[in-house]
């Protein structure tokens, strides 16, 4: 079999030339700056609405609760899984 060779056409996929080596143990934050994003206008309808004491609770006891559950799962699904290795390795 015959080795193709590598031709380089010049075309740029993803220009890496401004990418820096991270450090690992210390976050330096961007070196230069980014441009800022454009103002919304005034009139904006996504604007950010406060919420109430009860709507505040609300979210938060279903997030718990939500969260409540999948641990359930978690902590039913062990015993059960420990079972079942009991149950096909120890014959």
């Amino acid at each position: 079999m015959k080795k193709r060779t590598f031709e380089d056409d010049g075309r740029t996929i993803a220009d890496m030339s401004n990418v820096e080596r991270p450090n690992l143990f210390l976050f330096r934050g961007p070196h230069r700056e980014e441009p800022a994003a454009p103002e919304a206008p005034a009139d904006d309808a996504r604007q950010e609405v406060p919420l109430t004491g009860e709507e505040r609770r609300s979210f938060m006891a279903g997030a718990l609760t939500a969260a409540a559950l999948i641990a359930a799962v978690f902590i039913a699904a062990g015993p059960v899984a420990i079972a079942l290795m009991l149950a096909f390795w120890t014959r």
